[in-house]
Parts: structure tokens; C-alpha cells; sequence
């Protein structure tokens, strides 16, 4: 079957999902409002997912998990009209999903009643030993489980750890789960023909990098560790500008020089430009590569951007901060 028979079914899907996205006017009035209540009514008028919240008593955490459940409610939808090495890729790439929930289980059975758990109940219709995860009850089921995984490793360096509030290993162990997914999936699509997914992937982890240096050495300083902490790939980021940038050359005259200089034309400090840059990417590929899974990952991309977005609205009208600084932060 052609290409274009075969993501006929899959543009129409996207295309629809996409045209209930939150627009322009619609940020704006929730950005008008000035308790979580109101929001939550204009939620709920906008998405059928929302029904059963309670608007008179609603709450972030719960708003949040019910966005996230939508979103992988798309992806289990989509998947099924994948073939199967389609299938195979955008299982790699919601693993991140996963990751994000065995670290959560870990540190609820670590901490107890002292960590919530939120859990988006239908990822186990895309990864199956989620109800094996969420069926251990203590540490050592736990090590039992993850020890079948290709995970057991980092968490097996943690074990001895007690993630407390001023604990640093739970930092660590979070970027190593963070560069495990990344090289692991970017490993995974150099061998295939998928030039378009190789991109977006790519240039997330050449522009996440940039960022880590940049936080790493406006936060803490120099440091040895910061290129043990990167992710171990170059894309379109050779290792020499890499140096460079751990040498503590400016970012802008690294990235004026090569395929990333129009990051510098976005508004905002280095993290906003990247976010506004890979936006603009996703939203690029979602319009003109219709025929391969670049385009299910850029509206996943995107649906999680419309997810931050929404939350970080939320978060600016419960602490009243200025209207026009929450406008800033939001990027569509």
C-alpha cells in the first residue's frame, strides 16, 4: 500500500482532533478569569472529556490528569490505524509516558502517603505491564518488576537511596532516565527510513542540550558533571560547538551560525525561544509531512504544549500574577 493510502485514515483522524485545539480568543478568556472556577466552566464548555469535573470545587491536579488521559486517549485512537512499524515508533515515543509512571510508583511506594499518585489510567492500553507496575505493593515487588526492564540499571544505582525534598539523587535520577529514553529512541529511528521523526527527534535533543548547559551554568556554574549530564547525541549540533558552549561561549553566537539561528528571531529568555522554535516545527510538520508518523508525534507535541498551556493559566490566576506576564507564557 502506498504512503498515501496508508495515512489517508491517520491525516483525517489528526486533522479532526487538531481543529478542536484551544484558539487564540479562547486562551484569552481564561486568561480573563480570576478563580479556578471559571475556568473550569469554560473547560468543560469547550471539551466533552471535562463533563464530570466539578466546577465548584475543581482542582489543578485533577484538571491535569484528565488533559493527560485525552491526550493518550488520541494517541490508543490513532494507533489503531497504524501499520505496524508505525505502531512500533510511537510506542518508543510515548515511552516517556511510562518512564514518567514507574518513577512516580517508585517514589509512592518510597514515600507512602507523603507522594500522590496520579495515574492516567489508560496508559495501560498502550503498554500492558502498566497493570503489572501498578499491582506491586512495596520496594521489593517493585526491584522485581523493574529488574525485567531495560530500567532495572538506573533504578538498581537509587535503591539505597530516601528521595527526601533536599535529596539531589532524585534530580540525578530523572536525567538519566531522560537520556536513556532519548539516545535509546534515537538509536531506534536512525535505523529506519523515517528522515522526518530522525528530525523532530533530533533537534529536541541538540536544542535540550543547549538548555541544559545554559540552566546548568547560570544556576550552579561550571561544572565537570554538565557533559556527563547531556544527552549523547549530535544531530545538527556538532560536538566542537557543544565544547564550545561547556567553554562558556554564548549561546547566540553558536547558534547564529548554523541551522538554529532563527531560534534567536522568538521573543523571551533562551527556553522560550526553544519552546516557540520546536512549536512552529511541530506545527510545520503536523501541515507538510502528511504521510509518515511525524505528523502523529507533532500533534502530540502539540496537544502537550495546549496541556502546559492550560496549566500554566491555571497557575497564574490562583497566585494573581499579572495578566499580560501569563500571556507571555503562553506559546500556540
Amino acid at each position: 500500500m502506498s504512503d498515501l493510502k496508508k495515512f489517508a485514515h491517520v491525516n483525517a483522524k489528526i486533522k479532526g482532533m487538531y481543529g478542536k485545539k484551544i484558539n487564540n480568543d479562547e486562551y484569552m478568556e481564561l486568561i480573563k478569569q480570576t478563580d479556578l472556577e471559571g475556568i473550569a466552566i469554560i473547560l468543560k464548555e469547550k471539551f466533552d472529556y471535562l463533563k464530570n469535573l466539578d466546577e465548584n470545587e475543581p482542582k489543578r491536579e485533577q484538571i491535569e490528569l484528565l488533559l493527560k488521559m485525552d491526550l493518550v486517549n488520541d494517541v490508543v485512537k490513532i494507533e489503531k490505524v497504524l501499520d505496524d512499524n508505525s505502531k512500533r515508533i510511537l510506542k518508543l515515543y510515548m515511552e516517556k509516558y511510562k518512564i514518567e509512571y514507574i518513577k512516580n510508583r517508585y517514589m509512592y511506594l518510597m514515600l507512602g502517603k507523603k507522594q500522590e499518585i496520579n495515574k492516567i489510567r489508560n496508559l495501560s492500553e498502550l503498554y500492558k505491564e502498566i497493570d503489572e507496575l501498578d499491582s506491586c505493593r512495596n520496594l521489593q515487588e517493585f526491584f522485581e518488576f523493574i529488574k525485567y526492564t531495560e530500567y532495572n540499571e538506573i533504578f538498581s544505582k537509587y535503591s539505597n537511596e530516601y528521595f527526601g525534598p533536599e535529596n539531589k539523587s532524585l534530580f540525578k535520577l530523572e536525567n538519566e532516565l531522560e537520556r536513556m529514553y532519548f539516545e535509546n529512541l534515537y538509536k531506534d529511528i536512525k535505523k529506519t527510513k523515517e528522515n522526518s521523526v530522525k528530525d523532530i527527534i533530533g533537534k529536541q535533543i541538540d536544542l535540550y542540550n543547549v538548555l541544559w548547559i545554559y540552566r546548568s551554568q547560570k544556576y550552579y556554574g561550571f561544572s565537570s558533571e554538565i557533559k556527563e549530564n547531556l544527552i549523547q547525541v549530535n544531530y545538527k549540533l556538532t560536538k566542537q560547538e557543544i565544547d564550545r558552549l561547556l567553554s562558556g561561549q554564548n549561546y547566540v553566537e553558536i547558534l547564529e551560525k548554523n541551522i538554529y539561528k532563527s531560534v534567536l528571531k522568538y521573543e523571551g529568555n533562551l527556553e522560550e525561544k526553544i519552546k516557540k522554535y520546536l512549536n512552529a516545527l511541530y506545527i510545520k510538520k503536523l501541515k507538510t509531512d502528511m504521510f509518515d508518523i511525524s505528523i502523529v508525534m507533532s500533534y502530540v507535541e502539540l496537544k502537550q504544549q495546549q496541556i502546559k498551556n492550560i496549566i500554566n493559566i491555571i497557575e497564574g490566576v490562583r497566585y494573581d500574577i499579572n495578566r499580560q506576564d501569563i500571556q507571555k507564557k503562553i506559546i500556540y
